[in-house]
């Protein structure tokens, strides 16, 4: 199915660093590598090998001030913080403004009714007084 970052998990191969520079991407002629996804040993040590990653790649690929933040380091966890303060500003969202929808509709349907009654009101007293004098 589709990832976060609108890729199919069906159209990715996943093989070790060293076979992908030798066979698959050639480094040698282009040069680069876009995604290297790794795992740490336990959940405690992925703050510490992020870390490590981080430092390993500044240190190998210094870059300039105006390249920006490249190689990057990101932590699925982070991804999951992210997406989880998201559904919680939407479970605030959506409610209010399904209130707020509720609540323009209620006036504007007393507003109508109000405008009905009013213009019958006449009608209503000629009637009322139609209703005493028969009996």
């Amino acid at each position: 199915g589709k990832t976060g970052r609108a890729s199919d998990q069906e159209d990715m191969t996943i093989v070790p660093f060293s076979t992908a520079k030798r066979k698959l991407i050639r480094a040698d002629i282009l040069g680069f590598v876009d995604y290297i996804m790794v795992s740490a040993h336990s959940a405690t040590q992925t703050t510490e090998t992020e870390n490590e990653i981080g430092n390993l790649l500044w240190t190998r690929h210094p870059l300039r001030a105006k390249q920006g933040d490249n190689p990057r380091v990101r932590n699925f966890q982070d991804i999951a913080d992210t997406s989880a303060s998201a559904g919680q500003v939407m479970t605030i969202l959506l409610p209010s403004v399904a209130f707020i929808a509720v609540l323009v509709s209620g006036i504007r349907i007393t507003n109508i009714l109000l405008v009905s009654v009013s213009e019958r009101t006449r009608e209503i007293g000629i009637r009322v007084d139609s209703a005493a004098t028969a009996r």
